[in-house]
């Protein structure tokens, strides 16, 4: 019963404003350019030069951070609460954010200086970069507020979402999520209640 299944799912999705299914007929011209659109940059090979380049930035990243991390354990065995632990911690947290936006960086330019298409390699040089700055102010954070037990079960949540919001300002699609949300509302007499 895959089709009555789909259609089922298909008919139940929510849509801006709270539109019923039938508005699929408004909405599908709209979806159907921008799908074109990343159809076709698809195919081009500049594109996949960037995908090549940003999967080599994270083979990259992942193994400057895995023999950095077997340095520290290998050389320098850190006692608990010492600043080697510190160190060690950071490095296990920043390394790898912080190789990927470098690389992803120094990759971009290099790319601009052969005018060559950059824009994706840039932005996950920028969402990489914003996230080992939310990583670093929350260690900071951690170190100097000595905080509970709630926000150190918390922390990794908490820097998925900052960089999640940072990866969709980046991307410039903060204005259409928040005018979604706030699309979705509930009239309350003067009122209005909406999810933003």
């Amino acid at each position: 019963y895959p089709h009555p299944v789909a259609q089922t799912l298909f008919e139940a999705a929510t849509l801006p404003k709270c539109s019923p299914p039938a508005a699929w007929e408004r909405l599908w011209p709209e979806l159907r350019g921008r799908i074109d659109e990343f159809l076709v940059r698809a195919q081009s090979p500049d594109y996949w030069w960037q995908v090549g380049i940003i999967a080599a930035a994270i083979a990259l990243a992942w193994l400057g951070r895995r023999a950095l991390l077997g340095f520290l354990a290998r050389n320098a065995p850190a006692a608990p609460g010492t600043a080697l632990e510190v160190l060690s911690e950071l490095a296990s947290r920043l390394v790898f954010p912080a190789t990927l936006g470098l690389a992803c960086q120094v990759s971009a330019a290099v790319l601009m200086r052969l005018e060559l298409p950059h824009g994706a390699i840039a932005t996950v040089a920028v969402v990489a970069l914003a996230f080992a700055g939310i990583r670093l102010l929350i260690e900071l954070l951690k170190r100097g507020l000595r905080p509970g037990p709630l926000l150190v079960a918390s922390e990794h949540a908490i820097a998925w979402v900052l960089s999640l919001l940072v990866a969709v300002y980046v991307l410039g699609w903060l204005g259409p999520i928040t005018a979604a949300l706030d699309g979705i509302a509930l009239p309350l007499g003067p009122t209005r209640f909406s999810l933003l």
